[in-house]
């Protein structure tokens, strides 16, 4: 007859979290670290390329390892109740470029600062509307609206926060310490993107209604001048020039668009949209309808895509299907191409 199987018994469990483990005797151990939520944004460290974070909607901060296709780091900020009752939620993340600091913004007006590499809590702040029911506790914030975006300015010495309270708030980091120093209203809708300028000087914020108004740093003062030749650290915007080409014919509904963003070496644009699909251009693409390359692999709702700081990877996150995909960039310049996912 046959022998009977001596080894050790493993078995694989599915958790409501969308986890993977593999149970034994005497260890579990997860295969598969999910979301068991909308994922809203993904960040990228940029002085180590291959680690990303991303933020959801129940409030937890996950970093990456894109090269072992793992999770190895979390904090869990709270989902929080907004002004309107509805979750807070985690949504939006951008690390400090020295590599440092990670900044998230969440559904309740919350703006937090962590350690890049442990997570712990560093710094908080209310920065969309609501305000602290208790000053002495600092800790009980009154609900606020969502603070879709936050960007440090590229010497790390400035965060800019803003979203549905339609104002621009930026705060000065003072050994990591964030004071307030303006706030810049002007917007007539959730602003939903932030770029500044490579010098720190100026600040570019954009709203729903693809309004794009121009600041003065750290005085928060309208800058009216000439922006043309200006050159900026990142473009995160969906509007402007150097990426008209990224709407298409009859798709330039005002929340098709959901996330775009330029390489490090300022030759392509990535972009995800409703329906899916990460789009891949040259940049600058101002030709209507420029020619893509286009990437499957969310069910729909592309909530995020960000090109990694040495554009080998470029992350997107799905607010649909919970996920977060890691692809990897291949190709000489002029020819590059994305391959994927693999996470």
């Amino acid at each position: 007859g046959k022998k009977a199987r001596t080894g050790p018994v493993k078995f694989y469990v599915g958790t409501d979290q969308c986890d993977l483990w593999e149970v034994t005797a005497t260890s579990v151990r997860i295969l598969i670290a999910g979301s068991g939520s909308a994922l809203n944004d993904v960040a990228w460290n940029p002085t180590v390329p291959h680690v990303c974070a991303t933020i959801g909607e129940d409030g937890w901060v996950k970093l990456w390892n894109a090269e072992k296709r793992a999770q190895f780091a979390v904090r869990d900020l709270g989902a929080g109740v907004s002004a309107t009752k509805s979750s807070g939620g985690g949504k939006s993340l951008h690390f400090s470029p020295d590599g440092k600091l990670l900044a998230a913004g969440l559904g309740d007006g919350r703006v937090v600062v962590m350690d890049a590499r442990s997570l712990a809590r560093l710094a908080e702040a209310q920065a969309g509307g609501g305000g602290l029911r208790n000053p002495a506790a600092g800790v009980d914030h009154k609900p606020g609206g969502r603070v879709a975006a936050v960007k440090f300015s590229p010497d790390s010495t400035l965060l800019a926060c803003a979203g549905a309270d339609r104002s621009v708030h930026i705060f000065a980091n003072v050994d990591g310490r964030f004071a307030p120093t303006a706030t810049c209203a002007g917007h007539s809708t959730t602003v939903v993107a932030l770029d500044w300028t490579e010098d720190s000087r100026i600040l570019r914020s954009v709203c729903a209604n693809h309004e794009m108004l121009h600041w003065s740093a750290p005085s928060g003062k309208p800058f009216k001048g000439d922006v043309r030749d200006f050159n900026w650290h990142t473009h995160d915007s969906p509007v402007g020039f150097p990426v008209m080409g990224v709407w298409e014919e009859g798709k330039a509904g005002p929340r098709h668009i959901n996330s775009v963003d330029r390489s490090s070496a300022r030759g392509h644009v990535v972009a995800g949209d409703d329906a899916g699909i990460v789009r891949l251009l040259h940049y600058p693409c101002v030709a209507r309808g420029a020619g893509s390359a286009r990437f499957r692999g969310h069910s729909s709702h592309v909530s995020a895509v960000r090109f990694s700081a040495d554009d080998a990877w470029v992350a997107s996150t799905g607010s649909v299907d919970n996920s977060l995909l890691v692809w990897r960039v291949r190709g000489m310049k002029g020819t590059r191409d994305v391959n994927g996912p693999i996470a």
